[in-house]
């Protein structure tokens, strides 16, 4: 089971799934690693997470040694009730440390379990956009759909990261979703990144899709915002997050707002919690 709101979804069970452990920084969202920081406390001994993190004075910090668990591999295939299932809440699977041949088994088990939805949240995601290619063509004569159950996500924390959705954008998926959290600046997506139909005008009839209906051209499905948390949490603007929500509701994307700063009073217009359908 896991605490995390934006997996706790109605009539699933959520959890994460934690297949490898450890990472390192590679951006200011990173100082304050809520993971790496139960890594050096309360998990310092166990065997997957021992020596994986320390603790610098003023916050905790991967070692840069990532390990992968095939143990863990199964565990899906032994749940009968369908879950949602946060893929590495405590490392990256698209960390330089993981090899593909491990993403590739991670992939085909979330495949082979439709029942269940696999939300995958990298800051690497160009790596998960050469690893999902990989998956969707490998041994077959033509290149297969994007699982329904897979969902895919890039964390984005200010402005100075918005190439992660660039990329995002190109990794075939049924659903994208952006986390940011911790929010560290005001944040804009253009138009261009959001889900949109084509009018269909140039569009043949027959090329049209079922009923006729012009094409859908993907973009990003989902959007989750929070702020910092912890003893040496930045600040987050409530303005920052209420623009986000501005723009979801005028692309008609689900917007999930996770928590605010500690100690600020959040309108309730801003405390909305959506899920994609």
């Amino acid at each position: 089971m896991t605490k995390i709101a934006w997996v706790r979804r109605e009539d699933t069970v959520p959890v994460s799934w934690n297949v490898t452990t450890g990472c390192s920084p590679i951006s200011a969202g990173c100082r304050n690693c809520y993971a790496a920081g139960i890594a050096v406390t309360r998990l310092k001994h166990h065997p997957r997470y021992a020596g994986l993190a320390n603790d610098g004075g003023d916050g905790a910090f991967w070692t840069g040694e990532v390990r992968c668990h095939d143990e863990l591999l199964a565990v899906p295939l032994r749940w009968r009730k369908p879950h949602t299932v946060f893929v590495d809440s405590m490392s990256d699977l698209f960390h330089d440390g993981v090899p593909s041949s491990f993403i590739q088994r991670v992939f085909a088990v979330a495949h082979s379990r439709p029942e269940h939805t696999f939300l995958f949240l990298t800051k690497r995601p160009e790596r998960m956009a050469t690893e999902v290619e990989l998956f969707l063509c490998f041994s077959q004569k033509e290149r297969q759909d994007p699982p329904a159950n897979v969902w895919l996500g890039t964390t984005v924390e200010n402005g100075a990261n918005f190439g992660r959705v660039d990329e995002l954008l190109k990794c075939p998926a049924a659903l994208r979703f952006l986390s940011l959290e911790p929010l560290l600046g005001p944040i804009h997506i253009p138009m261009d990144a959001w889900p949109c139909y084509d009018s269909g005008e140039d569009i043949p009839p027959e090329e049209r899709g079922e009923w006729g209906l012009p094409a859908r051209i993907p973009g990003i499905d989902w959007v989750i915002v929070g702020a910092e948390t912890g003893p040496h949490a930045r600040p987050m603007e409530l303005e920052w997050a209420m623009k986000i929500q501005e723009q979801c509701r005028d692309a008609g994307v689900p917007f999930f707002f996770k928590q605010g700063p500690k100690g600020v009073v959040i309108p309730a217009e801003l405390c909305v919690r959506e899920f994609p359908r």
